[in-house]
């Protein structure tokens, strides 16, 4: 998962990764403590 993340170049969340584990970043996500990433905008053809 980080791989992908990292390929849609997601770098801010691999990064995080090397602090918390997935679970933990979700949590702290659906928690509040920490604000849900920005989906980058979709490529046009």
């Amino acid at each position: 998962m980080l791989d992908m993340l990292r390929r849609l170049g997601r770098h801010d969340i691999a990064a995080a990764s090397d602090c918390l584990s997935v679970a933990e970043w979700q949590s702290e996500v659906e928690t509040g403590r920490l604000p849900p990433p920005t989906m980058p905008a979709p490529r046009r053809p």
